[in-house]
């Protein structure tokens, strides 16, 4: 009874896994189970029989070669077989030839190389392969890992280290302890079974030893996994690093060049490597999560997490060196990623931050949290950049997660951004010299019911200074987080190998790679300068289309996409809310259509948003000032949005707008046809608008050539996505009055019509307005302007005054299209077009044929008149109820 109480306090905590239940079962259904335990510790068996116990799997019978005094502590007789069982009945359960389940005990030391402890494994091995041998029957040896402590090894003992064992190896006396004090954070983590057999010409004597690795090898990482690798000194690292080949060669190259002495720069060096590098603690880890936690339950309202992406993780983890790339739409993202991942037992990564956050007393705690500082651009400089990578080389060489961003900084326009290639870059070719072992990159798409930064994103795009990182703007910002700010939702991606991309792009994979042994060399690495700047590009694509594609489509992305589909009125969007659970359950059926990962609220019913969930939604939006609810009653309550927050409502419909711009491209072109079109016609205008908006386009498109453009689209028109939404009609041909009449005829010969009316084409088509209308308020601007250049900076001061004017007038629809983002986007676009001269200085005017070049852009004009002129003549329906499809 004290041993059962003993073991439920200890075992309280423990999670076993989520495949721990259905692993375990199938095993025995496959043969007898052995336990593998990590070390020899009568407390890990005693918490075994527990976990055992309470998911109702069968005791442990025996524990194989103990001594007595640790059967009575554990109440597990020990087992030595001294006869040979017969054929019969070996396989048996529960027969007298051996127990039903049983467990191996290593020695709690599994680095030593000590002659006594290796010995000690073996004998116990080669009981258990002499057993099998003769039993005849198939034993699986499952390897248990039981840590109480999540402190990763030092690199150099202390001399009570030296007295109790260290924090990841402790002896008897330090285990109990820390199984009493950190009982709450302790971890049990089990890997595959291992077949314990002899081979064809094996002795029991070299199978053990195999055996042994095996063992030991698999243990050892689902310890590091949580863990981490060996903590080694802030002082040791900068000596090592110092002492590097590659490090010592580039300071001789920087003293020679400077004409520096060689001490100088090496001085220089070491302040420099003193401020890069990271000082993870265990300790402010402990006290890290624990204010996260009460952050996420009182600011948020938790973290959804996406569980089989962390064993997808995992996993990857267990066969190669991990890099992280989250999406960075927030300050709070690092802090996210890490809080989940070590709630999650697994060791939180090191973290390449902006030097704009080392600043006390973030930066110190940033440091120890896991984070290093770098320099936000390494243009004109050399010796820097070799730290870096020298740095980061050697991070992934120990075993280290890192963690970075691949779009820079934060997206203040909520899209995934294009990705920047120097950090990435470096660790490509630090990986490309980890001959032993692959390197993952690992998709993370980090998403909010709201973004605290976002007013400030607003404001920096109608052209406000961006606002540096201090002390005083961060209390600032703890004031705004005492409100509700919804969930925290994190998806992981399809994970990219950078052997798999390698060989890819390089040449089709042959056979001969498919064989290669897991951590041969591979010599099909070694790259050159033009191979591997093609292996870059085709990485970051594949991360940050992952990135776009993991996205979870939230309850407030949906409905903040639903309310900026309503009518202007004035200087507000106005509908009301059977209106906007009718168009969000429209949106929500074609992102889940085109397979856009969705949020647990929104699950239930993919073609059908929830009444509830809407509501919700809104209430959060109206706790922020982003919608105003006016409660006529509960089914007709009238919703206004102001222009203002149209602003921070276009950040969370940007967020997800990728999953349905493709279509938005379709049925923008549509509204520039009077009648029927054909497909070949509809298609070779869609293509032109894409080339032409390929900046506000989905990364899929956008970081593709041409072809692929086109490709996508014809794809889109075989799937036939606007008639599957019943919003056009397909026919053979039209009669002469227009009449569409039904044939059997290729599809290339389809003729399109519309068949939900004009809301349903304009509603679907108001996804990429904003852009084209940014197009068309560029190309006004460039038109009132002399032939004489202006500044950047007055250029956006104009457009936002022209964007006010014409909105008076109501001859441009969308608040937004004035952000700066858009109008960066709408420059590229009618430079392209030959409409824009720059002068010195980044100075703009337009061009000397610029009324011949606009004639490039009229398609358009074209389609934002007819938008617009279809939003005034459907504004006096946004009290109506129409279905957006026809279903």
């Amino acid at each position: 009874m004290p041993r059962s109480l003993a073991a439920r306090y200890l075992t309280e905590h423990l999670q076993p896994g989520e495949h721990w239940l259905r692993d375990i079962e199938a095993a025995m259904d496959a043969g007898q189970v052995v336990f593998a335990v990590l070390s020899g510790s009568f407390l890990d068996i005693i918490a075994l029989q527990d976990l055992l116990a309470k998911h109702d799997l069968p005791p442990l019978e025996a524990v194989i070669d103990e001594p007595r005094w640790f059967s009575q502590v554990t109440g597990v007789p020990s087992w030595k077989p001294r006869r040979s069982p017969g054929k019969g009945d070996g396989n048996k359960r529960g027969s007298d030839n051996g127990p039903r389940v049983s467990a191996i005990a290593l020695p709690y030391q599994v680095r030593s190389t000590r002659q006594r402890e290796i010995d000690a494994t073996d004998a116990r091995l080669q009981t258990l392969l002499r057993w099998q041998r003769d039993a005849g029957t198939r034993v699986l040896l499952v390897p248990c890992t039981f840590l109480w402590s999540k402190t990763p090894p030092s690199a150099t003992p202390s001399p009570i280290d030296r007295v109790l064992g260290t924090e990841s190896e402790p002896r008897r006396l330090r285990r109990l302890s820390q199984a009493l004090l950190n009982r709450r954070q302790a971890v049990f983590r089990h890997a595959s079974p291992l077949e314990v057999s002899l081979g064809a010409t094996e002795t029991v004597e070299r199978a053990s030893v195999r055996l042994r690795r095996q063992l030991v090898r698999t243990l050892l990482k689902e310890k590091t996994l949580v863990q981490g690798p060996t903590r080694k000194s802030p002082g040791r690292v900068l000596e090592e690093l110092m002492r590097s080949p590659r490090v010592q060669r580039h300071v001789g190259v920087e003293a020679r060049v400077s004409g520096r002495e060689q001490h100088a720069v090496e001085t220089e060096v070491r302040n420099e490597l003193r401020k890069l590098a990271a000082i993870q603690d265990p300790t402010a880890l402990r006290w890290l999560h624990r204010g996260l936690q009460w952050t996420w339950q009182n600011i948020y309202q938790g973290v959804e997490v996406d569980e089989p992406g962390i064993e997808r993780l995992r996993a990857a983890a267990r066969d190669g060196g991990i890099v992280l790339v989250p999406s960075h739409r927030s300050h709070f993202d690092y802090l996210v990623l890490s809080d989940v991942l070590y709630q999650y037992a697994m060791s939180p990564p090191l973290i390449a931050a902006g030097e704009n956050l080392n600043f006390w007393p973030v930066g110190p705690l940033l440091r120890r949290g896991g984070a290093f500082f770098i320099r936000r651009s390494f243009r004109g400089q050399k010796l820097y950049p070799a730290l870096v990578e020298a740095y980061v080389r050697k991070l992934l060489r120990e075993g280290y997660s890192i963690e970075f961003f691949i779009e820079g900084g934060r997206s203040r326009t909520g899209r995934v951004l294009s990705a920047k290639l120097g950090l990435l870059s470096m660790l490509l070719d630090s990986a490309l010299l980890l001959r032993d072992r692959d390197v993952f990159f690992v998709p993370i798409s980090v998403t909010y019911d709201r973004v605290p930064e976002v007013p400030s994103y607003v404001r920096e795009q109608l052209g406000g200074e961006k606002e540096g990182e201090s002390v005083l703007g961060l209390a600032h910002s703890a004031q705004k987080l005492r409100r509700n700010h919804g969930k925290i939702y994190v998806n992981f991606g399809t994970i990219q190998s950078m052997r798999d991309t390698v060989r890819t792009v390089r040449k089709p994979p042959t056979v001969a790679d498919s064989k290669r042994e897991a951590g041969a060399p591979d010599e099909s690495l070694v790259l050159r300068p033009k191979e591997r700047r093609s292996v870059v590009q085709a990485l970051a694509n594949q991360i940050i289309n992952e990135i776009a594609g993991a996205t979870l489509v939230t309850p407030v992305a949906l409905v903040a996409s639903a309310l900026l589909l309503g009518a202007r009125e004035g200087r507000a969007t106005v509908t009301n809310l059977r209106l906007l659970t009718s168009d969000a359950s429209a949106l929500l059926s074609r992102m889940h259509r085109h397979g856009a990962p969705l949020a647990s609220a929104l699950r239930g019913q993919p073609s059908k948003a929830s009444a509830t969930v809407i509501w919700q939604a809104l209430r959060l939006l109206e706790s922020h000032e982003l919608v105003t609810i006016v409660d006529n009653s509960s089914t007709h309550s009238n919703l206004s949005v102001a222009d203002e927050a149209r602003l921070e409502l276009d950040f969370y419909r940007n967020t997800v707008s990728h999953f349905v711009m493709t279509e938005a491209l379709l049925a923008a072109v549509l509204l520039a046809f009077s009648g029927p079109v054909s497909r070949k016609a509809w298609l070779e205008r869609t293509h032109l608008l894409a080339r032409l908006m390929r900046e506000a386009l989905p990364p899929g498109l956008t970081t593709q050539a041409e072809a692929r453009i086109r490709g996508v689209l014809d794809e889109v028109l075989v799937a036939d996505a606007l008639v599957a939404a019943d919003i056009v009609t397909a026919h053979a041909n039209a009669a002469p009055d227009g009449t569409p009449r039904e044939d059997d005829k290729p599809a290339e010969d389809l003729i399109y019509a519309w068949c939900g009316g004009k809301r349903c084409i304009y509603r679907v088509a108001a996804q990429i307005m904003p852009d084209i209308e940014s197009v068309v308020l560029a190309i006004d601007v460039l038109r009132e302007l002399t032939a004489e250049p202006v500044a950047r900076s007055e250029w956006f001061s104009r457009a936002k005054t022209l964007h006010g004017e014409r909105s008076q007038r109501n001859e441009l629809c969308f608040s937004e299209s004035q952000l700066k983002p858009r109008l960066d986007n709408a420059l590229k676009v009618v430079a392209e077009a030959g409409l824009l001269a720059e002068g010195d200085e980044g100075s703009i005017a337009p061009s000397g044929d610029f009324e011949s070049a606009a004639i490039n852009l009229t398609p358009l004009v074209e389609i934002h008149a007819r938008w617009c002129a279809f939003s005034r003549e459907l504004g006096h329906e946004t009290h109506d109820v129409m279905p957006l499809e026809a279903s």
